[in-house]
């Protein structure tokens, strides 16, 4: 199952991928409900069809995790490590 990208505005572009709790990639969020409002962790579903809990990764992992190749076959972007934001690569 592949869903749409949620709408993240440019400001928040560190919440756009977010770590699973059991796993090392980065995911693309393409729904969640925000713990306390922060843009940081909670429940959801990523574009892949993973549902679990997401968390924003430390800034290592922003920059070198790498990101989940179906979220960037789903999204038409190149798979690489850390968020696209980090290569100046748009996303859709």
């Amino acid at each position: 199952m592949i869903l749409p990208p949620l709408p993240i505005d440019t400001d928040h572009w560190r919440s756009r991928w977010l770590h699973l709790n059991d796993g090392t990639e980065i995911h693309r969020v393409a729904r969640i409900t925000w713990e306390n409002g922060e843009m940081i962790v909670g429940e959801g579903l990523t574009v892949c069809g993973k549902f679990g809990f997401l968390q924003m990764p430390g800034i290592l992992s922003r920059m070198y995790a790498d990101r989940c190749a179906a979220c960037c076959t789903a999204l038409n972007i190149a798979q690489g490590s850390g968020a696209p934001y980090n290569e100046d690569i748009a996303e859709p």
